[in-house]
């Protein structure tokens, strides 16, 4: 199977060559940022050589990490999930990594749900019982690592009420590791991630046919969204299948990586986005949405493949080895991994593999 990184470049290349009349649809826009009360202070010197280079990258970090609304999964004031016509109604501004002005939604109406009530959009008869924050009883989140394969917690998984799945659909053959059903897809929104969605949805009975929600992080991620719903449009129907992450929910997941990094100043990394992954945003909606959180597939087990559709590996290894193609310079992967722990030892979640 092409790399994930593979498959979206690809998607992307598709994407542009079909829709070439389609321009940047979120572009940057200063003016459009909430400034913070105060500057926050320069980076501690032990946590980044000061470099001019690097000194700006974590300064921007530290402005993101800065913003009001960002702050760590962990807390306890509930957020709206998904991006709905209420929000529409009463914020100005999405404020992701480029912020645009919320009117570039109101062609689109008719396909943006009522209310950011995750739970009202899911299959009948799942989470019937919730009401406002934690709606859902017990959830799953079911990563890609190949830890999955040490454990056989398929079964446990499909015994969740809600399973959250991130990125690709991949379970045929894997169902005694990673379980069989998903309420839940988060995957990063490129023309290619949307298709492949659909396509699998399609294949499915209408009682375990998923909801597809897209990370609201990136401005391409929205565009794709947009691209959606304006084909359901042209339909003339509304989007029942796929929806976009609210961008509170960006602002909880930077929010813990601020927490965990000195507000953006430890970040090892050659970037100064610091961007969740798809699988942290999966951790985020689900304390939100949910009672009691499991976790699956979701740390480092270095006797397994990076992935548990990965060829196996013949030796243990030391530490994590991320394939080059998987290896993104806005992601850090095991710093997630220990807010997992920390959340875990905090009883907010439970670690299974």
């Amino acid at each position: 199977m092409p790399s994930r990184r593979a498959r979206e470049r690809q998607a992307l290349n598709n994407s542009n060559n079909s829709t070439k009349r389609h321009k940047r649809v979120v572009p940057f826009n200063e003016s459009l940022i909430e400034k913070p009360k105060t500057l926050p202070p320069p980076c501690p010197g032990s946590a980044h050589p000061c470099k001019d280079k690097m000194c700006y990258k974590a300064q921007t970090r530290q402005y993101k990490c800065s913003m009001p609304g960002v702050r760590p999964a962990s807390a306890s004031e509930p957020v709206p999930l998904i991006f709905s016509l209420e929000l529409m109604q009463r914020q100005r501004v999405f404020r992701n990594e480029n912020p645009f002005e919320t009117s570039k939604f109101g062609r689109f109406e008719a396909q943006l749900p009522r209310t950011s009530n995750l739970s009202r959009v899911l299959r009948e008869g799942l989470c019937a019982s919730g009401d406002g924050q934690s709606e859902c009883d017990t959830c799953a989140v079911v990563g890609a690592s190949g830890s999955l394969l040490a454990r056989r917690h398929g079964a446990l998984i499909d015994a969740h009420e809600v399973v959250l799945r991130p990125n690709w659909l991949l379970t045929k053959g894997y169902e005694t590791v990673v379980g069989t059903r998903t309420d839940l897809n988060v995957f990063f929104g490129v023309e290619g991630m949307v298709d492949q969605f659909l396509q699998a949805r399609r294949k499915l009975p209408a009682s375990l046919r998923p909801i597809g929600l897209i990370t609201p992080a990136s401005d391409k991620s929205v565009a794709s969204i947009m691209r959606h719903m304006g084909r359901e449009r042209e339909r003339n129907r509304s989007s029942t299948d796929i929806f976009l992450l609210s961008d509170s929910v960006y602002h909880r997941a930077l929010g813990s990586l601020c927490a965990a990094t000195q507000q953006g100043c430890d970040w090892p990394r050659g970037n100064s986005k610091m961007r969740p992954s798809t699988g942290f945003f999966t951790v985020v909606v689900a304390l939100q949405l949910c009672r009691k959180v499991s976790l699956f597939g979701l740390t480092t087990d270095t006797c397994q493949p990076f992935h548990y559709y990965g060829k196996p590996k013949p030796s243990c290894s030391r530490a994590l080895e991320i394939p080059k193609e998987n290896d993104e310079s806005v992601h850090w992967f095991e710093k997630e991994h220990e807010i997992y722990r920390d959340l875990q030892a905090r009883g907010k979640l439970t670690l299974f593999s």
